[in-house]
């Protein structure tokens, strides 16, 4: 409907506390609901690969770091959340994410890279 499409959303990341690396991208308009789920989601079988990880972290006492990154309508979220997963992989994150991008963010990449 035209208003779940305003709800307001936040983009965010989620970091492995080991090595300060942003393992995975996403989105939600309810980020305490969703950390949550992310470390209770056990049974599920979308994500497989952010779920071992979280899962390997939960074993070794840690849980991943959660950093709201962009907001917006939901729109905004759904368009930005690509970007930046296609973003974080040009710039080499080894993302969990199984959205399958292109890399076509390379310049902006080297940009970004200096900004920080």
């Amino acid at each position: 409907t035209n208003n779940e499409k305003m709800k307001h959303c936040v983009v965010y990341t989620l970091t492995d506390p080991r090595d300060s690396l942003v393992k995975y991208v996403g989105i939600t308009t309810d980020v305490k609901n969703r950390f949550s789920k992310h470390k209770s989601d056990k049974q599920s079988k979308e994500g497989i690969l952010k779920k071992n990880w979280v899962l390997k972290l939960l074993k070794l006492g840690l849980e991943p770091i959660i950093d709201v990154i962009d907001e917006g309508d939901v729109d905004y979220c759904q368009k930005a959340e690509t970007s930046y997963i296609k973003l974080y992989r040009a710039c080499g994150a080894k993302l969990k994410n199984q959205m399958k991008t292109g890399t076509n963010f390379t310049l902006i990449c080297s940009r970004f890279v200096i900004a920080v």
